[in-house]
């Protein structure tokens, strides 16, 4: 799923950055990647940093995690411990 969220942004003209603990061996040229492990707060920094200096900041953030122990109410009802 998240390969064909890229493929759409990227076909309507967006700059992608994706993220994944592993790189993909497919990736198209035109995406940019940071590699992270976003189920750890040090993963989202690398993530947050790589993103701020290359692109200044974000205008659409699509969280497409392959799971979640969440609890009911998911993001929102998290706090940093979880």
């Amino acid at each position: 799923m998240g390969e064909a969220i890229v493929k759409r942004l990227v076909s309507a003209g967006a700059t992608v950055i994706t993220t994944a603990r592993t790189v993909p061996g497919d990736m198209q040229s035109s995406v940019l990647f940071i590699q992270a492990d976003v189920s750890k707060p040090d993963g989202i920094e690398t993530v947050v940093n790589g993103v701020r200096e290359r692109l200044g900041g974000i205008d659409i953030l699509v969280n497409n995690v392959g799971g979640s122990s969440a609890p009911v109410g998911g993001a929102l009802a998290m706090n940093d411990d979880d």
